[in-house]
């Protein structure tokens, strides 16, 4: 079962490097749900360390 957390970063993955606004919106929601989602820490370390 999918959790929201999954489901939000599953839509941060989907638009990373595309639409980085849209990405870190749904990494903050996926943060908001669930802080410790290890998926989520990697992809916000990607997105933060390409800027």
């Amino acid at each position: 079962m999918s959790t929201l957390a999954t489901q939000y970063y599953l839509k941060a993955k989907d638009n990373y490097p595309y639409d980085l606004p849209e990405a870190m919106e749904s990494l903050e929601y996926a943060m908001s749900y669930n802080n410790e989602h290890a998926e989520t820490h990697c992809l916000m370390g990607m997105f933060l360390s390409s800027n």
